[in-house]
C-alpha cells in the first residue's frame, strides 16, 4: 500500500448545490450565455484524485460493489457510479488513468451518454460488468484475457462493451482476470482459464463467454460431453493478486435447488470439496468437514482470493455461514492458519448470530483476506486481516479469527445495514436508507469519500461522497429584465441517517469568474431548518425543498454555483449552478468592489506571508466596508485585516488597502475565497491562492539537521517573550518566531504558580504544568499567542515557551507575570 509523505494535503474536493437561504448569491456576469459548466477536472498525479461535481445526481444506492482498487454502485434510477483507481478504465468514466476520490457516473457504449437501467453491477479486479434491464451484459477495463467477453481484439476498453453471445443475462460477477455471469439458467464464463476457472473442462482462455459443465464431466473438451451446469441463480467469480502471482483463480454457483458447485484452483482448499486439487469441471461443496454429504439449501455463495464462503442450512439455524479455503482469519472458525478444504461453520462470537445470516462477502488480496456478512437483523460483521482497517473495527488491529461487528461511526448504524461488498483491502456497506460508507484502505481512493490516496486510510466507516443530491442539478433561467424576477423549485435531498441528529451543511459561494454581480437566491420552504445565511440543518426527513429566484439588479450574464458541505464531512457537499441573463437597460448605480485575485506563490511551510491587497470602488456612491470572512478554507491557512478598509467610507474611484496573511501548513496548492461585507451592488469575492513548500534540511549519519557544510542547526530560543496582557485572573503572552532555517511546525508552553515567602516570591520550588500545544500560525505582526485563564488574582507565575521542528526540540525561554489585584492594575515583570 502507499504511505504518505508527510504533509500530503488533504483534499478540499467534493459535490456540490446551489443555494444560500434567503441569501442573495454572488453569481457571475460573464461575457456570453453560457451557464457555468457542471463538471471540473483536476489531475493531481497519481496521490491526488479527479474533483467531479454532482456525482450521483440523482437516487439513493440500491447496490453496491468492491473490486480490488475500487467500488461502483446502482442507484434508484438505474444509473451506475464509479470510484477509486482508474489506471485502465475500470471506472468507464473520463478522464481515464487517473483515479477518482468521489463517485463518477459511468458512461454508455462508444462514450456516448451514461450507461442507464442498470440492474446489477460488479466490480473486479482490473475490470467492471454490469446488466442492464433488458438482460444484456456489459464491462469495461483491462481485457489482456479477454475478460470482457468481447471478441474484439483490443487490451482495454474505457467504456462499456457488449458481452458477446448473451441475451437474459440475471447474474454477472467480475473476478480478477475472469467473468462469469447466468444467462436463462445457464453458468457462462470467459477470460483467463489457466486453473480451469472458466469451468468448460478445458484450461484455454476465451474472449467470449463459454457455456460451464455440468458436475463430474472429465471430456477435456470445451463440448462438455452435451452436459452443461443449469438451473444456475448466483454465480461468483474469485481470484486476486495470487492469480497475478501464481495464476490460481476460482469460481463457484449456487443452483435453485441450493446446491453449491465450484471449479478452477483447487489450492489451499477453496473448492470446498475436501481436496486441494484444482477441477476445471464443477465439483459438488460438501457439507462439513466430515463426511460424504453436501451443503444444502444454499442461498448464496461469495469467492475470493484464496477463500470462498456460502449461506445454507446447517445445525444452529436455516442461514448458516460456512467458509473454506486457505485460512489467514477469514474463515471465521477462531483460527488464523493452516487450510480448510470443507466447509467450517463460522463461530457465534461478540454478537454474531450465525444460523440468521441474510448475506456474506469474501475479498482480500494474498494474505490479507477479510469477509463480512450482514445478519437478518440488518447488523454487519467482519473478520479475518485487519491490517488496512478492513474490518471497519479498530479494537482489533491486526485482525479478528472471529466475527466481530463494524463499528458505528460517521452516521454509520451497523444495525442499519442492507449490504456489504468486501474488496481488496476495503469494505463498503449500504444502509436500509441508500447510504453508502466504505472503509479500509485508500491507496487508490477507493473509499470514495473525497480525499485522495496515501496516507488517507479509515479503520471506521466514512460516507462515500454523493449522499446529498439536487433536482435540477442546474436552473437555467433566460432572460429577465433588470429590477424583476423569475423563480425556479429546487430539491435538495440527503441519504445521510439523521437518527444521530440533524446535519448540518455550510453554505459556500462559488463564483464563476472575477465581475460578479448578485442576483439569485434560494428560499426555503420545506424540511430546511435556516439557521444563518451561511447554514441550513436537514431535521426531519431526508429532503429540503425551496425556490431559486433570480433577480438581477443590472444587465449582463449571469452564471455561478453555491457549494453545500456537510460539517462533519466537508469532502462530500453538492453544488448547484444557476444562469441567466438581463439585457441591457437602466443601471441602479451604486458602490462596485474591483479587485484582482491574490496569488501568493510558493511559501515554506509553517511560515506567514502577508500582502496588501488594494480594494478600489468603481460605482457612483460611497463603498462601506464592514466585515471580511475567508471561507472554503479547510486548512485555516488564510486569513485577513480591514485595517484602513474598515475605517471609513470609500469615495467612488478611490482605493483602500487591506491586508492578506497565507500561512500554508501542508505542502501542495491551497485556495480560498475572501468575502467582503459591503453595501456593493456587484460581489464583494477575492479569490485567494497559494503552494505550501518543504525544504528538508541536509541530516548527518545520527539523523540530525545540518547546514551546507555540516554543521549542526538548532532551533534556538523564541524571540520576544512578554506579557501581552495581564488581568486578575487570566494573562496573555506572546513570542515570535526563533532565528532558525528550520521549519518550526509547533510550539509549546507552559506555567507554573510561584510561592510567596516572608514576601518573597519563589519560583523556582514549584513544580510546572504540562506542556502544552499552541499553534504555529502568528497574527499580521509576528506574534504567536498563549493565553492563560482561572489564575490566582495577585499571584506572580512564570511561563516558559519553546519552539519544536517536528521532533526536534528548541531552547526554553521563560517570563514572570503578576495577575492584578482587584480593582489595582499592575505590570508584567521579566524574568
Amino acid at each position: 500500500m502507499n504511505r504518505l509523505v508527510d504533509h500530503m494535503r488533504s483534499s478540499r474536493r467534493g459535490l456540490v448545490v446551489v443555494a444560500a437561504l434567503g441569501l442573495m448569491l454572488g453569481l457571475v456576469a460573464t461575457t456570453n450565455s453560457t451557464a457555468a459548466s457542471a463538471s471540473d477536472y483536476s489531475d493531481g498525479g497519481t496521490a491526488a484524485a479527479v474533483e467531479y461535481i454532482n456525482a450521483q445526481d440523482t437516487g439513493t444506492v440500491t447496490e453496491i460493489s468492491a473490486g480490488n482498487y475500487h467500488s461502483c454502485a446502482i442507484t434508484t434510477e438505474g444509473f451506475a457510479y464509479c470510484w477509486g483507481t482508474n489506471t485502465v478504465g475500470q471506472l468507464g468514466a473520463r478522464p481515464f488513468g487517473q483515479p477518482a476520490n468521489t463517485p463518477i457516473q459511468v458512461e454508455g457504449v462508444d462514450l456516448i451518454g451514461y450507461l442507464e437501467d442498470v440492474q446489477q453491477i460488479s466490480a473486479g479486479g482490473f475490470h467492471t460488468c454490469a446488466i442492464v434491464k433488458s438482460g444484456t451484459a456489459y464491462c469495461w477495463g483491462l481485457n489482456t484475457e479477454g475478460q470482457l467477453g468481447t471478441p474484439e481484439n483490443t487490451n482495454v476498453s474505457n467504456g462499456p462493451v457488449v458481452v458477446a453471445d448473451l441475451e437474459k443475462v440475471t447474474d454477472i460477477s467480475a473476478g480478477y482476470r475472469h467473468t462469469c455471469a447466468v444467462d436463462s439458467g445457464t453458468a457462462y464464463c470467459w477470460g483467463s482459464n489457466n486453473n480451469g476457472q472458466l469451468g468448460n473442462d478445458t484450461q484455454n482462455d476465451s474472449s467470449v463467454p463459454v457455456r460451464v459443465c455440468a458436475a463430474g464431466v472429465t471430456e477435456n473438451d470445451r463440448s462438455c460431453g452435451g452436459k452443461f451446469l443449469s438451473n444456475v441463480k448466483q454465480i461468483s467469480a474469485g481470484g486476486g493478486e495470487s492469480e497475478s502471482r501464481d495464476g490460481r483463480s476460482h469460481t463457484c454457483a449456487v443452483t435453485e435447488a441450493g446446491a453449491a458447485f465450484c471449479w478452477g484452483s483447487g489450492e489451499g482448499g477453496r473448492l470446498g470439496n475436501g481436496l486441494t486439487i484444482s477441477s476445471p469441471s464443477p465439483v459438488q461443496v460438501k457439507g462439513k468437514a466430515q463426511g460424504n454429504n453436501f451443503l444444502s439449501d444454499v442461498t448464496q455463495i461469495a469467492t475470493g482470493d484464496y477463500l470462498t464462503c456460502a449461506i445454507g442450512a446447517g445445525d444452529v439455524g436455516p442461514a448458516t455461514a460456512y467458509c473454506w479455503g486457505r485460512n489467514t482469519g477469514g474463515v471465521g472458525n477462531g483460527t488464523s492458519s493452516g487450510i480448510q478444504p470443507s466447509p467450517a461453520v463460522v463461530l457465534s462470537e461478540n454478537g454474531f448470530p450465525n444460523g440468521s445470516i441474510d448475506q456474506i462477502s469474501v475479498g482480500g488480496l494474498l494474505s490479507e483476506s477479510q469477509t463480512c456478512a450482514v445478519t437478518e437483523a440488518a447488523v454487519v460483521f467482519c473478520w479475518g486481516s485487519n491490517a488496512e482497517g478492513q474490518l471497519g473495527n479498530p479494537d482489533f488491529p491486526t485482525g479478528a479469527a472471529v466475527p466481530v461487528p463494524v463499528k458505528s461511526a460517521n452516521r454509520f448504524d451497523s444495525g442499519q445495514v442492507r449490504e456489504v461488498s468486501a474488496g481488496g483491502v476495503h469494505t463498503c456497506a449500504r444502509t436500509e436508507g441508500g447510504a453508502v460508507f466504505c472503509w479500509g484502505a485508500n491507496s487508490s481512493s477507493q473509499l470514495g469519500n473525497g480525499t485522495p490516496g496515501n496516507d488517507t486510510d479509515s479503520d471506521v466507516p466514512v460516507p462515500v461522497a454523493g449522499q446529498l443530491r439536487v433536482d435540477p442539478k442546474s436552473v437555467v433561467f433566460g432572460t429577465v429584465a433588470s429590477g424583476k424576477s423569475k423563480e425556479e423549485n429546487v430539491v435538495l435531498a440527503s441519504s445521510f441517517p439523521l437518527s444521530s441528529g440533524a446535519i448540518v451543511i455550510d453554505i459556500t459561494e462559488k463564483p464563476a469568474g472575477s465581475n460578479a454581480r448578485r442576483g439569485f437566491s434560494f428560499s426555503p420552504e420545506q424540511g430546511c431548518d435556516k439557521q444563518d445565511s451561511d447554514t441550513i440543518r436537514l431535521t426531519d426527513g431526508t429532503q429540503c425543498t425551496g425556490v431559486v429566484e433570480f433577480a438581477p439588479t443590472q444587465p449582463g450574464t449571469y452564471g455561478g454555483k453555491v457549494l453545500l458541505q456537510p460539517r462533519e464531512f466537508p469532502n462530500v457537499g453538492v453544488e448547484f449552478a444557476a444562469s441567466g441573463y438581463s439585457p441591457a437597460g437602466s443601471n441602479p448605480g451604486g458602490p462596485v468592489v474591483k479587485a484582482g485575485p491574490v496569488d501568493f506563490g510558493k511559501v515554506d511551510i509553517f511560515t506567514a506571508m502577508n500582502k496588501k491587497v488594494k480594494i478600489k470602488n468603481t460605482g457612483d456612491e460611497a463603498l462601506k466596508i464592514s466585515g471580511a470572512k475567508v471561507r472554503n478554507d479547510p486548512q485555516d491557512e488564510f486569513d485577513v485585516k480591514l485595517g484602513e478598509c474598515g475605517d471609513s467610507a470609500v469615495p467612488p474611484g478611490k482605493t483602500c488597502q487591506l491586508k492578506v496573511q497565507f500561512f500554508p501548513r501542508v505542502v501542495g496548492e491551497s485556495t480560498a475565497l475572501l468575502e467582503l461585507k459591503s453595501n456593493s451592488v456587484g460581489s464583494a469575492t477575492i479569490a485567494l491562492s497559494g503552494e505550501g513548500i518543504s525544504n528538508p534540511p541536509l541530516t548527518d549519519e545520527q539523523g540530525r539537521p545540518v547546514d551546507e557544510d555540516g554543521n549542526l542547526l538548532s532551533l534556538g530560543p523564541v524571540r520576544k517573550l512578554s506579557a501581552k496582557a495581564v488581568m486578575t485572573k487570566k494573562a496573555v503572552v506572546q513570542w515570535k518566531r526563533p532565528k532558525t532555517k528550520l521549519t518550526v511546525t509547533q510550539y509549546e508552553a507552559r506555567v507554573k504558580q510561584c510561592v510567596k515567602k516572608r514576601g518573597s516570591w519563589n519560583c523556582n520550588k514549584p513544580k510546572w504544568r504540562g506542556w502544552q500545544s499552541v499553534d504555529p500560525d502568528p497574527n499580521f505582526q509576528g506574534y504567536v499567542t498563549r493565553t492563560y485563564k482561572k489564575l490566582m488574582p495577585a499571584t506572580k507565575y512564570k511561563v516558559q515557551a519553546r519552539a519544536l521542528s517536528y521532533d526536534l526540540l528548541g531552547e526554553k525561554s521563560a517570563i514572570t507575570v503578576t495577575t492584578k489585584k482587584s480593582g489595582i492594575p499592575t505590570k508584567a515583570g521579566n524574568g
